[in-house]
């Protein structure tokens, strides 16, 4: 379960970063297609309210079920 919450994080509080990453990356390609669709990504879903709305809603889900489920796996439970 750890692993899901960390590729949640990744989006979650990098997502500025993954955008200007995409746009680099439009510059890289040369099938208008692929072009298409990283600029449709980065302009309307990673900025869409929505889409960022779930994410942090996941990520605040996994990180909860993720701590609990650590503590239950733990030696001790407290």
């Amino acid at each position: 379960m750890g692993s899901h919450v960390e590729s949640v994080k990744v989006v979650r509080f990098q997502v500025p970063q993954i955008r200007d990453l995409l746009f680099k990356l439009v510059g890289t390609n040369d099938d208008p297609k692929i072009k298409s669709e990283i600029v449709c990504l980065a302009t309307y879903e990673l900025k869409n309210f929505e889409v960022l709305l779930d994410i942090t809603i996941w990520y605040d889900i996994l990180f909860a079920v993720n701590l609990i489920s650590t503590n239950l796996q733990s030696k001790y439970v407290y």
